[in-house]
C-alpha cells in the first residue's frame, strides 16, 4: 500500500513538472512573439471547444497551443491521480471510497 502511494506521488510530480515545462515554454514563446503588442480589451476571440479543432502538428510552433497543452497536462495529471487513488481503494476493498472516487471522476469528465 505504501509503495502505491509513493508511486502515485512520483507520477503526480512528473505530470506537474512536465506541465510546468510546457507552460513556461509556451509563455516565453508567447511573450517573444506578442510581447510588444498592445492589449485590446474590447475584442475577445474564443478558442475552439473540442479537441478535434486543435491541430497537433502545429503545437510546437504556436505558443497558445503550447499553453493549452500545458493546461491539459495539468488536468490529465489530476484525472490520473483520481484513477490511481480509486484503484488503491479498490485494492484495499474500501468500496465507499471507490464510489466517491468514481463520483469525482464523473465530475472531472
Amino acid at each position: 500500500m505504501r509503495q502505491t502511494e509513493i508511486l502515485i506521488g512520483k507520477i503526480l510530480f512528473v505530470c506537474i513538472l512536465v506541465s510546468l515545462i510546457i507552460l513556461c515554454a509556451g509563455a516565453v514563446l508567447f511573450l517573444w512573439q506578442h510581447g510588444h503588442e498592445s492589449m485590446h480589451n474590447s475584442i475577445f476571440l474564443a478558442e475552439p471547444l473540442s479537441f478535434r479543432a486543435l491541430n497537433f502538428s502545429t503545437w510546437w510552433m504556436n505558443p497558445s497551443r503550447l499553453l493549452q497543452l500545458g493546461l491539459i497536462t495539468v488536468l490529465g495529471g489530476q484525472i490520473l491521480r483520481v484513477i490511481l487513488t480509486g484503484l488503491l481503494f479498490a485494492q484495499q476493498r474500501a468500496w465507499i471510497f471507490v464510489g466517491m472516487t468514481v463520483f469525482i471522476l464523473c465530475i472531472f469528465l
